[in-house]
């Protein structure tokens, strides 16, 4: 006849059969251990035949591992604030100190180099930090092309007066005969002006051929080269063109 034995370490009842030892072990063999269920799920009986346990849904699933736990997220909560863009800076705010001579704010390349502070949000200490090392650089490369054409138009007029044809003592009347040739013949006052602007914006005033040019065809215009011929050739003579060509072929063609 069975026997129901209680194991004492561990608690578990056991049926033994008559024969059967009375180790723990032999119990072991022939009744099958207790069903353990995981913490993250419940079983049932899903009938004869079925190993798989079945989930029951109406049971909350235990929580992953905390390693495994991502942050909660509260719906509540505010959104990460993000870092506001820089407020827009204004060139033209920009006080600069120190610039040297020659150079300006409204310098082209001082603008320019100000727009760019502004853009990288450079502070007014920063910007005449810069500017204290390159402006002087700058200036001087600005200057350069200016001393270059002021030592070259020193040199053009040195070499005038000391032309012994158009310089010395005789510069004065040269000169003198230059501008009444432009005043003759260069047209009215507006015209006269603007002869005169070129000859000092390309230095051609300057030029010792350009003086020699204009003295040797207006001392013959101006000052009155005597003139041979008939009174109708003296009529044609008047023409500065016919002067131009004052020789005695051209002159007689003109009577022709």
């Amino acid at each position: 006849m069975p026997e129901t034995v209680v194991d004492s370490s561990t608690g578990v009842v056991f049926t033994k059969a008559a024969d059967a030892p009375t180790t723990p072990a032999a119990f072991a063999n022939t009744t099958p251990a207790p069903t353990t269920q995981t913490p993250s799920s419940t079983t049932v009986d899903a009938g004869p035949g079925t190993t798989a346990p079945v989930v029951d849904p109406s049971v909350p699933a235990a929580p992953e591992s905390l390693l495994n736990d991502k942050p909660a997220v509260d719906p509540a909560a505010e959104p990460p604030k993000t870092d506001e863009p820089a407020q827009a800076i204004d060139p033209a705010s920009y006080k600069v100190e120190g610039l040297p001579d020659g150079i300006t704010i409204e310098d082209p390349l001082v603008k320019s180099f100000l727009e760019g502070a502004a853009k990288g949000a450079l502070s007014n200490e920063a910007v005449n930090s810069v500017l204290a090392e390159i402006a002087p650089k700058v200036a001087e490369q600005l200057r350069a092309p200016y001393l270059a054409w002021k030592t070259t138009n020193d040199a053009w007029q040195a070499e005038v007066k000391a032309d012994p044809d158009i310089g010395g003592a005789k510069l004065p009347q040269t000169i003198a005969t230059i501008k009444k040739g432009i005043e003759r013949f260069g047209g009215n006052a507006e015209q006269q002006a603007a002869i005169n602007k070129a000859f000092n914006d390309t230095g051609a005033g300057n030029h010792p051929a350009v003086i020699k040019l204009l003295h040797s065809a207006f001392s013959k215009l101006v000052e009155g080269t005597p003139v041979v011929g008939s009174p109708a050739e003296q009529k044609i003579t008047k023409n500065a063109g016919a002067a131009l060509y004052d020789h005695p072929t051209s002159r007689t063609t003109a009577a022709a």
